[in-house]
């Protein structure tokens, strides 16, 4: 499965020249595009007068979900917070002895021949003899459970940038094994962190995210696997939450079945 890389936070390593709207991609769309009254910011008050406004067609929209659907999933991944008694139901945190492990897969991977980089840590480069195991365990939770675990003990100020870089690249190589690309201009692994202030330096502005440090609505991410490399303990906030999409699709399938009708359709830009 792929998953895409995301470090946070991380130093200002970003280029001068890259300080610019079009690099970050923070481009506000010009006023005669037409464009929905869905903000990234979701607003209670407009989903209602938006229900109200659709009610008010009379639109025979379906009442029933698509052949096949089902009417309620059960799996691991349906869950709640109260459904989680103990951090030990998905915090692990490594032992002296793994986190030796992992910083010998770390020499073992520098030591090979030729001018390697990180596009080239994988299993086969970065191994893991015995910690391999409780990975793929956990790999099977994420795919397959409740979707989600925080993997803990390790301390990032010990390692320079580029073996921070590596040893998170190896132990996620054993999660999944695809790396996917963070934005459309192509780069493997971004740093979340505000440059807001920075770019008004330049006379810039950047997007709201990754590059700020306002609160993030719920949202998901164009891959199967997200994967966080933490460097340090936010001074404040910095808290991260997360929703049961197995949850969310019975509320939906019970709430609004016509919404899934459209939800499977193949005609999304994205999926092009």
């Amino acid at each position: 499965m792929a998953q895409a890389l995301v470090a946070y936070p991380a130093p200002n390593e970003l280029p001068k020249e890259q300080w610019s709207a079009d690099a970050l991609s923070g481009n506000e769309p010009s006023d005669d595009v037409a464009r929905p009254d869905i903000e990234w910011v979701p607003s209670f008050k407009t989903y209602k007068a938006r229900v109200e406004a659709l009610a008010a067609l009379g639109l025979d929209r379906p009442t029933t979900l698509p052949a096949g659907w089902p009417e309620e999933v059960t799996t691991s991944r349906v869950w709640s917070k109260s459904d989680f008694t103990s951090e030990s139901q998905y915090v692990v945190e490594f032992s002296k002895a793994e986190i030796a492990e992992i910083e010998a897969g770390l020499a073992h991977f520098k030591g090979l021949p030729g001018e390697l980089g990180p596009d080239d840590v994988s299993q086969k480069t970065y191994p893991l003899p015995t910690l391999a195991t409780k990975l793929d365990e956990i790999s099977v939770s994420i795919h397959n459970g409740i979707g989600f675990a925080i993997l803990r003990g390790l301390e990032p100020k010990k390692y320079s940038k580029l073996d921070n870089v590596l040893i998170y690249l190896g132990i996620t190589s054993y999660i999944a094994e695809t790396r996917g690309c963070q934005d459309y201009d192509g780069r493997m692994l971004v740093h979340i962190q505000d440059i807001q202030e920075e770019l008004r330096k330049y006379g810039k502005r950047g997007p709201f995210s990754p590059y700020h440090s306002r609160t993030q609505p719920f949202h998901t991410d164009r891959c199967d696997i997200l994967a966080l490399y933490a460097m340090d303990v936010a001074p404040m906030g910095g808290e991260s939450f997360l929703a049961s999409s197995a949850k969310i699709y019975n509320e939906i399938a019970k709430e609004r079945p016509d919404v899934i009708h459209t939800l499977i359709k193949d005609d999304w830009v994205f999926d092009e």
